[in-house]
């Protein structure tokens, strides 16, 4: 039900606890914590607590020995909790995503089209948020205006962000302000002066979410937040409606998404799409957990933190059709598309490529890489061909799946326009970690334009 963004000195990860109420904090206390922000020691062991009730979602703090607080206003008491609020734990900054009961979309909110006087929107106001980096400590701080005044606090001047703990910011030090729906930054006349993305600016400048501003020995990235009277499901896909699926005949359970554990097992030549139809003989190598789902179609995720992370993932995508193209043989294509992906995903160590025989309703295995045989959960399958989104997966019980040699992984649909063509996986043996948002968008993205070149190179009957 909950799905927490969490950003760390150490990087950012996604969560997932599908409960109704989960705990924040660290291991080691009286309350088992579903949120753990390990090696964050200045969190406390149960910190904060994250409920649904009444069909909204709220947040309040367990007697947390540094408080918790809410776009930097400190929570004495339960508050109801929106996806675009953020949420101070100790040195972390978390975004709290909610599945609630009856969800629709959001309602589109007209922008105002102002000047960088301040212009607020009529419905749900324009807020600035800030996320602040300081000596390797974050804070989250949200302006509730379009216009905020960066500094240090001072009884003859008013700050909107104030970075008093930064003796090298001037009292008076940057603006930031929106403008005909963008944002943008200007110095102040500070003593320092103010630095975009490494480079000192001398008039107003146009920024986005990735960039970082540099004001003395601290950094911040600053994004639009535009309310909605309505918060919707942040990753999971619609339904896809019976008369459009890419199957033939199929069952009622292939739209349904899949929830707990699936096996998993070792494919030697094809993975079953009909849901009638065993996974495979024998015992399964181990058992998966989806931690998160991506549609085809949603907004772009960008890791805000490590810009050259998402910068790296832009120029695959740019550069694909030059390492695709150059290959004529098509069983080489397969090989070579899944064989990029080793060497652009973190920790990436095997990658499958699958391709869909619809009228046999199954996944032909066509490239693999090591030359060891992948392992695929027939569930998870189904529902990434069915659905057309991709999952970010991990290993869902170490204590039984000794078998199983990786600890996550994500799937992605082959698509070509809206059909679907195949099915790309990848994985990982390294312990603590997981794919991330950004990860799983790349993979989707490069998954898209993998079948363009593999329906393009196909044997013509």
């Amino acid at each position: 039900m909950f799905q927490v963004e969490i950003r760390q000195s150490q990087g950012n990860r996604l969560v997932a606890v599908e409960k109704p109420e989960i705990i924040i904090g660290r291991p080691g206390g009286a309350r088992l914590v579903d949120v753990d922000l390990t090696p964050d020691d200045s969190v406390s062991r149960a910190h904060a607590r994250v409920f649904i009730a009444h069909g909204a979602v709220f947040i309040e703090d367990l007697k947390s020995s540094t408080g918790t607080s809410v776009n930097g206003e400190p929570l004495h008491q339960v508050r109801s909790l929106r996806e675009e609020d953020l949420v101070q734990v100790g040195e972390s900054v978390l975004r709290v995503f909610a599945t609630l009961p009856e969800q629709t979309a959001p309602v589109p909110q007209p922008v105002v089209r102002g000047g960088g006087g301040g212009a607020e929107l009529p419905a749900g106001g324009l807020k600035l948020a800030f996320e602040v980096k300081h000596k390797g400590k974050r804070s989250a701080v949200v302006v509730a205006k379009s216009e905020a005044t960066i500094g240090r606090k001072h009884a003859e001047q008013a700050v909107d962000v104030d970075l008093s703990e930064d003796s090298s910011v001037s009292r008076v030090h940057a603006r930031v302000w929106c403008e005909n729906g963008e944002l943008w930054v200007e110095d102040r006349g500070s003593r320092h002066g103010t630095v975009l993305n490494g480079t000192p600016i001398s008039g107003p400048s146009k920024i986005s979410k990735m960039d970082i501003v540099q004001i003395g020995e601290t950094q911040l990235h600053v994004q639009l937040l535009v309310p909605g009277p309505a918060q919707a499901k942040r990753v999971a896909p619609p339904k896809a409606p019976a008369e459009t699926s890419p199957l033939p005949d199929s069952k009622p359970e292939v739209s349904a998404a899949v929830d707990g554990p699936c096996p998993v097992f070792k494919v030697e030549d094809f993975v079953s799409l009909s849901p009638s139809a065993p996974a495979t003989e024998g015992e399964p190598l181990g058992h998966i957990q989806v931690v998160a789902r991506f549609a085809r179609m949603a907004e772009l995720e960008v890791n805000t933190i490590n810009k050259q992370k998402t910068l790296g993932y832009y120029r695959t995508l740019l550069l694909a059709p030059r390492d695709l193209g150059g290959t004529a043989d098509f069983d080489a294509l397969c090989a070579s598309g899944a064989n990029l992906l080793l060497t652009v995903l973190p920790a990436a160590e095997r990658s499958a490529l699958f391709l869909a025989e619809v009228s046999q309703r199954r996944l032909v295995l066509k490239a693999h890489v090591p030359g060891l045989k992948p392992f695929v959960s027939a569930a998870l399958a189904r529902e990434t061909i069915a659905r057309g989104h991709g999952v970010c997966w991990k290993k869902a019980g170490a204590a039984t799946d000794v078998r199983l040699p990786a600890c996550c992984g994500m799937y992605a649909p082959i698509c070509m326009g809206n059909e679907p063509v195949g099915l790309l996986t990848v994985d990982s043996a390294k312990k603590d970690f997981e794919y991330a948002l950004e990860d799983l968008c790349f993979f989707m993205q490069y998954a898209q334009l993998l079948g363009a070149f593999l329906r393009a190179r196909a044997p013509r009957p």
